[in-house]
């Protein structure tokens, strides 16, 4: 493959920038050697000497835009044979005074955004900061909730004890009745007659007692499914 020596200007924001350094680590690379410097009015000269592909591919990564450098163009000044008076791809410094000032300005671009970086990080700290309150807001309202639930579930077994209650009392008296009306029905039957109001009497108590004993066990079985009910909708 023949070699070539190639003469080019960037243009853009590639000045105080580190762009020299860059371009320089993608010489080293690529296998090219020659040189970088600034230039007075703002551009950068680049001669290069390698590969005709490497060249081509030198041209077209230093064409780029990344952190604070912003190349706009990379032009082709000059195409010419190469003089092999290169060993290595350098940089061309200008004065002591020239350089200070180039590397003090890349340094605060760099200082101004790394400020920048940790604002935004702490920007992201105070947000976890508040998301971690929010969730244990959340969990302790979640905890209110469950102490809600244990009332309710303490309430609603006092309801079903006292619920019980009641039947037991209710089927006790039931039994009572049938067991005073299962003497009377063994009375003699000369008496029958005498001792049929009182039967009626018993029958009518049984009937009362049973009456109530169905309506708690549904004023019971009401109040379980209304309890349901409003936890289901929470």
């Amino acid at each position: 493959m023949a070699k070539k020596r190639v003469n080019l200007r960037a243009k853009g924001e590639v000045q105080k920038v580190g762009y020299r350094d860059f371009t320089q680590n993608v010489a080293r690379k690529l296998g090219i050697v020659g040189y970088v410097g600034n230039m007075r009015d703002g551009t950068v000269l680049i001669v290069c000497e390698g590969e005709e592909s490497s060249i081509e591919e030198f041209i077209k990564t230093i064409k780029v835009k990344k952190d604070f450098i912003d190349v706009e163009d990379v032009n082709i000044v000059e195409t010419l044979d190469p003089t092999g008076e290169f060993e290595f791809f350098d940089i061309k410094y200008g004065s002591t005074e020239e350089e200070l000032g180039d590397r003090m300005g890349a340094g605060i671009l760099y200082m101004a955004a790394t400020r920048d970086e940790v604002k935004q990080v702490g920007k992201k700290v105070e947000c976890v900061k508040d998301e971690v309150k929010a969730s244990r807001q959340d969990i302790k309202e979640v905890g209110q909730k469950v102490e809600g639930v244990s009332s309710d579930i303490r309430a609603m077994h006092t309801d079903l004890k006292e619920g019980f209650a009641e039947t037991k009392e209710g089927l006790g008296r039931v039994d009572a009745s049938i067991s005073s009306m299962h003497t009377d029905m063994n009375v003699r039957f000369d008496t029958l007659d005498e001792k049929y109001g009182a039967i009626s009497q018993q029958m009518n108590v049984l009937t009362t007692e049973l009456q109530k004993s169905t309506n708690s066990l549904v004023s019971l079985t009401e109040k379980i499914g209304a309890l349901i009910d409003e936890k289901l909708s929470k």
